[in-house]
């Protein structure tokens, strides 16, 4: 009875623990948390008929050892973009992360901010959650878990199994006497280097992704334009007269050349008709 009641307890701290992790009811399975519910009863039978803790363990084990990359993208407004930079920069560093990439733009209608934020995947949600309890508009939020474990698994055999070949051709070309055979093995090596050299260039991509999730964040704020005072018909009036003055002015300006002409013609017909 004692033996049951410690599994019991050792049960409910385990699945405890791995919710604080980061785990929510969408990353563990239904199935698992009424397996849970059912061992810490003491009840591993029912729908999931003989269950035993040692199973339950075990599928537990297998999923703390799957390989998942966590993203998302949120964009939001703000009333303060200064304010929630600062805000969103502390709640990042306090949980453990950092700012991997920033930007700022600006135009006459808004100031915008883009950054990108990594952090261990197990903050992924402490960190979302902390950037969405601010009182902002939220206007788009993606959140993306992707399981890589067969691609990553495959990938770190293939490496393995590869260098396996390659040192099976180095034993070749230590015993290799002849020149024709000697070169066709070094091409092979180097084909072979190459394959485990992009394979490990993967992986590495993998691991970082694995490691740290991003999350993508956008804020901006919206720039308010100086609203103008309606003038009164008279003011409206006068200053549409002083625009159409200086219409005119320039008008003349511009054919001044053609007027003195005119004015010439008009003169010398005068006197002509006057002689005549």
């Amino acid at each position: 009875m004692k033996k049951n009641i410690i599994k019991a307890v050792g049960v409910v701290g385990l699945a405890f623990s791995l919710i604080a992790c980061g785990m929510n009811e969408d990353n563990f399975a239904p199935n698992q948390m009424k397996v849970a519910e059912e061992v810490a009863r003491g009840d591993a039978s029912g729908t999931y008929g003989k269950t035993s803790l040692r199973d339950f363990n075990e599928e537990l084990d297998a999923f703390a050892l799957r390989k998942l990359i966590r993203s998302g993208n949120i964009k939001f407004e703000t009333k303060d973009v200064v304010q929630t930079e600062i805000r969103i920069k502390k709640a990042v560093r306090k949980l453990g992360g950092f700012i991997s990439f920033e930007q700022q733009t600006k135009n006459e209608w808004s100031v915008r901010n883009d950054l990108e934020i990594r952090m261990p995947g197990s903050l992924f949600e402490a960190v979302l959650d902390s950037i969405c309890s601010g009182d902002y508009n939220i206007q788009e939020k993606n959140i993306k878990v992707k399981d890589v474990t067969d691609q990553y698994v495959d990938t770190e055999a293939r490496i393995a199994t590869r260098k396996m070949v390659e040192q099976k051709y180095i034993e070749h070309l230590a015993k290799a006497k002849d020149i024709e055979d000697v070169l066709k093995i070094e091409s092979k090596i180097g084909q072979i280097r190459e394959e485990i050299e992009s394979a490990e260039k993967r992986l590495r991509k993998l691991k970082d992704q694995v490691s740290l999730s991003t999350l993508h964040v956008e804020f901006y704020q919206q720039i308010e334009k100086p609203k103008l005072e309606k003038r009164n018909r008279f003011e409206k009036a006068a200053v549409n007269g002083w625009k159409g003055l200086e219409t005119f002015l320039v008008i003349i300006t511009n054919i001044w050349p053609m007027i003195l002409i005119g004015f010439g013609v008009l003169f010398g017909l005068k006197r002509y008709f006057k002689n005549k």
